[in-house]
């Protein structure tokens, strides 16, 4: 009987250890150009129409944008600006196939001095 335990424990410790590490990371880091920053991407529910890009300083962690998802809207913080607006009424042109690539396309609008002089409120 203690060796059925001792079987039991380790198979369940063992299962346990292998789904844990099979679950993808709840934030996941895109591909940018930019080699001093970082593109960090995370889901935040509403079967994925809920989501959060943020661009940081690779070295300090400090946060120059963040465009997100909120089920509904898009909306967009610069923080140079200190405040969140809304960007787009409506998130459902990136509810596609190629969602991460439109993301992308977008950062790159936003994170250029010439996309944060557009960015206005709707």
């Amino acid at each position: 009987m203690q060796k059925f335990k001792r079987i039991y424990f380790l198979a369940v410790v063992f299962i346990s250890t292998a789904a844990v590490a099979s679950f993808p990371s709840r934030t996941t880091t895109l591909d940018w150009p930019e080699k001093s920053e970082v593109l960090e991407y995370r889901s935040c529910g509403c079967a994925d129409a809920c989501w959060v890009v943020e661009l940081k300083n690779k070295r300090s962690g400090e946060l120059k944008l963040r465009f997100r998802c909120d089920c509904e809207k898009l909306l967009v913080f610069h923080a140079s600006r200190k405040q969140e607006v809304v960007y787009a009424p409506s998130c459902k042109s990136f509810q596609t196939e190629s969602k991460f690539q439109s993301i992308l396309a977008e950062m790159r609008k936003l994170s250029n001095p010439e996309g944060q002089r557009r960015t206005r409120r709707h």
